[in-house]
């Protein structure tokens, strides 16, 4: 009990309290950025390998956008299906960049997704190589080509055979950032 005691009246000192107090908030703050840290790193995680579902004829791609980097991108980006769906040869097909009326590329950004004074110039379809994995046709890679593509956003379509052979499409989109 002695020992509780003392250890308490150490407590209760102004200087032991703030070493206390500053070893927690340092506790608290390196936890919360491991926290953060591995939040990212799914994040990251997801932009290079985002989720594809088709459910009821419809395709949903999470994240959307796919966000690459393209002063760091190192590996593909790689869509994947659920069982029961297949890739087409051209499962995977960039339609072009976004760009405003004068023709510039647009900023990655809400109003890329938004303005319908935007079009898509066609030209954009060679910022990414795109490949379908023949050994597992669930599978398709696409990555930026160095020179060609831009920081901007880029709209994609992708095709799905379903089971009974139905082809199923959408058009997301790809934020390519600095």
């Amino acid at each position: 009990m002695k020992i509780m005691q003392k250890a308490i009246a150490v407590r209760s000192q102004p200087a032991v309290r703030t070493a206390l107090a500053a070893f927690a908030a340092v506790a608290a703050a390196t936890l919360a950025g491991c926290a953060t840290d591995r939040v990212q790193r799914l994040g990251d995680a997801l932009h290079a390998r985002p989720v594809l579902t088709v459910r009821q004829g419809v395709i949903s791609v999470s994240p959307e956008p796919v966000t690459v980097y393209l002063s760091t991108a190192k590996d593909p980006i790689v869509w994947r299906l659920p069982g029961g769906f297949s890739f087409p040869a051209d499962g995977i097909t960039i339609l072009g960049q976004v760009v405003d009326a004068q023709g510039r590329g647009v900023p990655p950004n809400e109003r890329a997704l938004k303005d319908p004074g935007l079009r898509v110039q066609p030209e954009g379809r060679t910022a990414f190589a795109c490949r379908l994995n023949e050994s597992n046709r669930q599978e398709f890679a696409c990555e930026p080509v160095k020179g060609r593509a831009a920081v901007g956003v880029y709209r994609y379509a992708i095709r799905v055979i379903d089971k009974d052979g139905k082809r199923i499409e959408w058009d997301p989109n790809i934020f390519a950032m600095d």
